[in-house]
């Protein structure tokens, strides 16, 4: 092929994706749709591997819903940056566990909806939060982001014990490292 249709070929290729990817998170939330367009490997994840991907899921998910609804309301300008960021990071990371899930065939079905385990951010929380203003308000979002951190740095090093898959491995060793940086600079 000559390198004038190879460029033609390489940039419809990036279109290509970019037509199906960017509207899938154009929202600001991924769309699971995005998993369809990831491949599949030899075998499914199970047991631990695929657990930790459920769970993180659901935690990212409705801490993306916090982040969201607390960002405007916060009174302390720092804390209103690092949600900010930290809204951005929990997005990438949906983007790159849901890829991995749909990767691994495991069912993007939320077995925690309803749940109250530590690290989600469940409607209670939500509506306890939003109930508070000013300094209250920042604090409650403070301790529930804190809980999440937490949780998530703990989980993510127990697939990392735990897990099977090393590409799964890799990501939960990637978000253990993001969510210590995070609860240090929380």
């Amino acid at each position: 092929m000559s390198r004038p249709r190879l460029m033609i070929a390489v940039a419809a290729l990036i279109a290509a994706t970019a037509a199906v990817v960017v509207p899938a998170v154009h929202s600001g939330r991924p769309s699971r749709a995005l998993v369809e367009v990831t491949g599949t490997p030899a075998s499914p994840l199970r047991g631990t591997d695929a657990a930790w991907l459920g769970l993180m899921i659901a935690m990212n998910e409705s801490t993306l819903v916090l982040l969201d609804r607390a960002g405007p309301r916060l009174s302390d300008p720092v804390l209103s940056t690092f949600v900010t960021a930290l809204a951005g990071t929990h997005r990438g990371e949906l983007v790159d566990m849901l890829g991995r899930a749909g990767r691994g065939q495991v069912p993007l079905t939320n077995e925690h909806a309803g749940h109250e385990l530590p690290g989600i951010v469940t409607p209670a929380d939500l509506a306890r939060i939003e109930a508070l203003r000013g300094p209250a308000f920042d604090a409650a979002v403070r301790v529930c982001l804190r809980e999440h951190l937490e949780q998530g740095a703990r989980l993510s090093a127990s697939e990392q014990l735990s897990g099977t898959d090393p590409a799964t491995k890799e990501l939960a060793r990637r978000i253990e490292r993001t969510r210590r940086a995070d609860v240090a600079q929380l």
